[in-house]
């Protein structure tokens, strides 16, 4: 804990917002690393190294690609402060889980939950025959 404001401290020294929530996160990543060195062997770092780079390069050839300017290139993560916006996805803005967009009874029940109901519990082919009914006795009349 004492790590953590140390940090903060650092980060406020040198401009950087977060750098207390990475150092500690790297600290934690550290030490969890020194106390697991006998435990996995060499080889599980390695993978493990190289399944961390390949899940975080498909963030790092956004910028890549960005850099050659293409014709569509909506986030244009060109420099690190738009990559990390457009990682963050600050376009969008905050969303609140407490105001609803939609009805609760209108979209939520009415539309999703009723309408998947019947898709599972009644299919097509079950309700048609029933649904119909009037209208088939009718045309035989």
């Amino acid at each position: 804990m004492a790590g953590y404001f140390i940090l903060g401290a650092i980060g406020k020294a040198v401009a950087v917002d977060d750098f207390d929530k990475w150092g500690f996160a790297l600290v934690a990543l550290l030490i969890i690393a020194y106390e697991l060195r006998d435990v996995f062997g060499k080889r599980f770092w390695q993978l493990s190294f190289l399944l961390v780079l390949v899940g975080v390069s498909s963030h790092i050839y956004l910028m890549i690609r960005a850099a050659d300017r293409p014709f569509i290139n909506e986030g244009h993560p060109s420099t690190i402060s738009y990559f990390t916006d457009y990682v963050l996805r600050k376009q969008y803005g905050n969303t609140s889980f407490i105001q609803r967009r939609g009805s609760f009874f209108g979209d939520q029940m009415g539309y999703h939950f009723i309408r998947y109901f019947g898709m599972q519990w009644f299919p097509q082919g079950i309700l048609a025959p029933i649904v119909n009914m009037g209208s088939a006795m009718g045309a035989r009349i």
